[in-house]
């Protein structure tokens, strides 16, 4: 029987060999679109065809990357996820240069300056703020056609305070406090940061 009269046809239980079929055809899909000396698996691998792809055929480090990657270990593809490692550790010494010339400490100060009081409960949020895949339920917030994905989107992710953003902050404040005690400095400073990240994780436990 065809493949997809199959899964027309599949109750869950009737074909238990069709759940083996998709399984492999996970490992095969990876197999192609990883291998050592090749970049690592996008969205679309290495299947895109449009200049505008969905989703731009990129990577999506939230979680879309990381699903990719989730058959590689446990399916005995661990020569797969090379090219993903290499990716982060090239990513990870430039981004180390970037933080020691650009950030720490001076990304705190901005975020210290661009944080806003929520409009409804009074605690510090990042304002405007996006809910990456989230679509708050408001008045006005009807769907429209995203360019990007090419499909009917529920709505606008705009938001006061998203959640992902209220977690990152909390171990930056977390990290720049820490650092600032280790090193012996900016004690004013290292107060106001941990009093501000107090106040963030409060916001995080609500939102």
């Amino acid at each position: 029987m065809p493949t997809d009269e199959r899964i027309k046809n599949y109750n869950g239980k009737n074909d238990p060999n069709l759940a083996a079929l998709v399984f492999q055809f996970g490992r095969y899909l990876l197999v192609c679109s990883s291998r050592p000396g090749t970049q690592p698996a996008n969205l679309q691998g290495i299947w895109n065809e449009s200049m505008n792809p969905a989703w731009d055929a990129k990577y999506t480090t939230n979680i879309n990357l990381e699903m990719n990657y989730w058959p590689a270990e446990l399916t005995n593809l661990s020569e797969c996820a090379e090219p993903l490692l290499k990716m982060i550790k090239e990513l990870t010494d430039q981004g180390s240069e970037v933080a020691k010339e650009h950030f720490m400490k001076g990304s705190v100060e901005f975020f210290l300056d661009f944080l806003e009081p929520h409009p409804k409960h009074g605690w510090p949020v990042t304002n405007p703020s996006t809910s990456p895949e989230n679509f708050p339920d408001r008045p006005g917030n009807i769907t429209f056609f995203d360019e990007t994905t090419g499909w009917m989107s529920p709505g606008t992710t705009l938001c006061a305070g998203s959640t992902i953003d209220l977690q990152i902050l909390g171990d930056l404040f977390s990290y720049v406090g820490e650092a600032s005690k280790i090193l012996g400095i900016d004690e004013e400073f290292r107060k106001k940061v941990l009093e501000t990240n107090l106040k963030l994780r409060l916001a995080a436990d609500q939102e």
